[in-house]
C-alpha cells in the first residue's frame, strides 16, 4: 500500500518598503528619510548629492510618502 502525496506549501516572502530610495536629481540610491513624528516633519537628504528637504508629515505618514512630497519638490 502506497501513502498519500503530501502537498508542499510554496510560502512567497512579502515585499518590503525599502529603506533608502534613489535620489530624483543625482540618481544614486542614497535617499534617507528621519521621521519625526512628533514634530510632524521628516528630514529627507540625499548622501550623494547633499540635497535636503524638511516636508511636513502627519500622524500616519510612511517614509515613502515623504520620500514622495521630496521629488515633488524636487521636479518643481
Amino acid at each position: 500500500m502506497g501513502r498519500r502525496k503530501s502537498r508542499k506549501v510554496v510560502r512567497r516572502p512579502r515585499k518590503t518598503i525599502p529603506n533608502v530610495f534613489s535620489c530624483p536629481i543625482c540618481g544614486e540610491n542614497s535617499v534617507t528619510v528621519e521621521m519625526k513624528k512628533d514634530e510632524g516633519v521628516a528630514i529627507v537628504g540625499c548622501g550623494g548629492c547633499g540635497r535636503k528637504e524638511v516636508v511636513k508629515i502627519n500622524k500616519l505618514s510612511e517614509p515613502v510618502d515623504a520620500y514622495s512630497a521630496f521629488v515633488d519638490m524636487c521636479y518643481q
